[in-house]
């Protein structure tokens, strides 16, 4: 496989095949997407190999998603008060929705949040998206629920 778009579907298919991932990254980067950069910069943390300059690393990690979080992240990236996310190898492992922003009355606010992660740029490996409304309660939850019945979730969740 030496077609970027056929080893981004490979690692699609398989999310758990680290070697693939790992090519695609260099795929990537001779491609000149910096997504590459981000996937090996994270898969040698995550394999805690040793870099030259661990906070320099964890800097150009933090610059790669600032500078591209608009074209990996789409309609998200500009709603940080109510989004958090987790990143793996160059993609979004995790979406958390809510973040102790949501409250009594914003079931609009949520469904908007998750028709946006549902057309998020980067979303193919998703894993999980966590959903957080204050205050706890369970008849609180029904609208949120219809919602994501309704939109449904990335297909990787």
């Amino acid at each position: 496989m030496t077609d970027v778009a056929d080893l981004l579907a490979h690692v699609i298919a398989h999310p758990d095949d680290r070697d693939a991932r790992l090519v695609l990254g260099d795929a990537l980067m001779a491609a000149g997407d910096p997504r590459g950069e981000l996937i090996l910069l994270q898969a040698r943390r995550r394999d805690r190999a040793e870099l030259d300059d661990e906070v320099d690393a964890d800097a150009r990690e933090r610059e790669l998603i600032a500078v591209h979080r608009g074209a990996w992240l789409g309609e998200l990236a500009d709603v940080t008060a109510h989004v958090g996310f987790t990143w793996r190898d160059g993609f979004v492992r995790g979406v958390e929705l809510g973040r102790n922003s949501l409250s009594e009355g914003d079931d609009p606010v949520f469904d908007d949040l998750l028709g946006r992660l549902l057309q998020m740029p980067a979303n193919e490996l998703v894993r999980e998206v966590t959903v957080e409304v204050r205050p706890l309660l369970e008849e609180r939850w029904e609208p949120y629920l219809h919602a994501l019945a309704r939109r449904g979730l990335p297909a990787n969740v």
